[in-house]
């Protein structure tokens, strides 16, 4: 009989041999590359490449799936799982290192697309082959194709990863028509990528807009569809879609008003993956892409806009904007290159947020806060861009037109890009200074000194009718702070109240009444001024001179003969003062 101490013994001996052999089971995968011989079974050889893979062992790994795909007795099954484990390792390779036998990877690629052809694609799970095909192209991750600067273009490591996708796109060529149409489309897709970037990196920077229109229609299409590849593969679609329009952006300095349409309902399939999906909406650079995009269709396309609409939708357009600015800088310190402001989409965003502040401001006065007391903004303070715009938004506040106009001269880079936000920056300074510097000064000043108090320099002085539409449309959008009239006769303006009166000395209580030398003349016959006097009334015809018409009016009005016409002097000063109410009402229409 065995005691309890020998089999307790027993036990232990029992426990240490198990454990030896789960020990001898974990070390197999890296000693068996080395020990086992050549006719070892293909699911087994797959097997342990597959645990090297894992381990980012890809030289061994890619070394066994070889052996696999030389064995001629592998079964088909088993060659098309190592011929996908084979180009997973060749992908997380190029993903992760810089240094790859490149001839190697085309030589094995091409070997992979001659079993293709031959073998019909038989046992071949095209959503997997989608999936490893888009992991095998490399990215450029550390660069916007609206980026690039001509320094770029000897980027021997950016001018590699181009020239690699074009290398594999020739490659996979034979598969566009043979696999299935998602792999054509997927493949087309990865060469108009290619090509785009290699144009640019060549100094060629004009944008095929018939692959914009494509991409629109896909990406829009695609979001209807729900497939197992369709998310990354619509996330890269519109990646690179936005990196076009912001680049079209950039060299034409519009915005394919036709098209914007269909470019916001691709950002709205991105906000709807952003919903969906965490790792898009804390993609940065995806969301800087979004933001930029969304800025660039919100700002003011003419120097005009402010005069198209109600200033409440054009403050908000405005507000929105602003808000798209700053999300833009936010995710930029996010990919820790808010200092790259030597580029010009850095530039354009930091001006942009800056004049954006300006225009909202004077609607949140007592709420506005300092656009410079922003986190990001307090971190480019020695930027020197930066005293530029502190020089515009301070001299805003003063209303100090010559000197904001100055600095606004400094914007070079974004002259273009922000010409009519920069315009409506000045004419909004214009408006300001008249209701808050000249109004309460001046009770009464000619409209030649007002020009001079507008003016911005000598070679941007306001003209008269710069003036009167200042004036007038104050006057329409409600946003004068101080009655004013304006005497046409001799080009003054009056500020205040107390004007509340005719400007001429003849009211018209002193007129006579026809037939009577006293008593007050009615006030029907003070406002006739014989538009309706006629059987065909006169109207102003384009172009022809103001003169010609009143004297038309004069004429109808003076040859009716159901009244008696008033004394010479009377009669004159009622006309003189129809035509001054005429000339005032007709100056204010377009």
């Amino acid at each position: 009989m065995i005691s309890e101490d020998e089999e307790m013994q027993m036990s232990d001996m029992e426990f240490e041999s198990e454990g030896e052999d789960k020990a001898g089971a974990m070390r197999v995968p890296a000693a068996v590359a080395a020990d086992e011989d050549t006719r070892r079974q293909p699911e087994l050889v797959l097997e342990m490449g597959g645990l090297l893979l894992n381990d980012r062992e890809w030289g061994r790994a890619r070394a066994l799936f070889h052996e696999v795909l030389s064995n001629t007795s592998t079964d088909c099954h088993v060659l098309v799982q190592s011929w996908f484990h084979l180009l997973e390792c060749w992908a997380q390779e190029i993903r992760y290192q810089n240094n790859i036998n490149k001839l190697e990877l085309y030589q094995d690629c091409r070997n992979f697309v001659q079993f293709l052809v031959r073998e019909g694609g038989a046992g071949l799970e095209l959503s997997k082959l989608h999936a490893i095909l888009e992991d095998l192209f490399p990215s450029v991750d550390n660069k916007f194709l609206f980026d690039l600067l001509p320094e770029d273009t000897h980027d021997t490591t950016l001018r590699g990863i181009v020239r690699m996708q074009l290398e594999l796109c020739e490659t996979f060529e034979p598969l566009e028509h043979s696999i299935s149409e998602d792999i054509e489309e997927l493949l087309a897709f990865k060469r108009a990528t290619a090509r785009q970037w290699w144009m640019f990196l060549e100094g060629d920077r004009r944008i095929d807009l018939s692959i914009l229109g494509k991409l629109q229609r896909d990406i829009i299409q695609q979001a209807t569809l729900v497939d197992s590849h369709g998310t990354e593969y619509l996330v890269a679609k519109t990646n690179f879609f936005l990196q076009l329009f912001i680049s079209h952006y950039f060299s034409t300095y519009s915005t394919m008003k036709d098209e914007d349409d269909k470019v916001a309902e691709c950002l709205n399939v991105l906000v709807s993956l952003s919903k969906r999906s965490l790792i898009v909406s804390q993609d940065s650079r995806l969301m800087y892409l979004y933001h930029l995009s969304m800025a660039i269709l919100s700002l003011p396309r003419d120097t005009r806009d402010q005069d198209l609409g109600l200033v409440t939708n054009y403050r908000l357009q405005v507000e929105s904007c602003r808000d798209h600015f700053l999300k833009c800088l936010q995710h930029l310190d996010q990919m820790g290159t808010l200092r790259s402001l030597h580029l010009k989409p850095g530039q354009f965003v930091l001006a942009g947020f800056i004049l954006t502040s300006i225009v909202v401001t004077p609607y949140d006065e007592g709420k506005s806060v300092n656009p410079f007391d922003f986190e990001q903004l307090r971190i480019l303070k020695d930027e020197p861009i930066m005293e530029t715009l502190r020089g515009i938004y301070t001299n805003f506040l003063d209303l100090k037109l010559p000197e904001m106009y100055h600095y606004i001269g400094q914007l070079h880079c974004v002259a273009r890009s922000l010409q009519a936000l920069t315009s409506n920056v000045q004419r909004l300074g214009q408006t300001l200074r008249l209701w808050r510097r000249v109004a309460p000064t001046y009770s009464s000043i000619s409209i030649d000194d007002l020009r001079q108090q507008l003016s911005y320099s000598r070679a941007l002085t306001p003209s008269r009718d710069d003036i009167l539409t200042i004036l007038m449309k104050s006057v329409l959008r409600s946003t004068r702070e101080t009655y004013f009239k304006i005497d046409l006769t001799n080009d003054i303006v009056h500020f205040g109240a107390e004007h509340r009166r005719p400007l001429t000395d003849f009211p018209k209580r002193s007129f006579a009444l026809p037939g009577k030398e006293d008593g007050p003349l009615s006030q029907e016959y003070a406002n006739d001024v014989g538009v309706y006097n006629d059987a065909e009334p006169a109207r102003h015809a384009r172009g022809a001179p103001l003169e010609q018409f009143f004297q038309t009016l004069h004429q109808q009005r003076d040859r009716q003969p159901s009244r008696t016409a008033p004394s010479s002097s009377s009669s004159n000063c009622t006309s003189n003062m129809a035509t001054i109410q005429l000339y005032e009402i007709l100056e204010t229409m377009p």
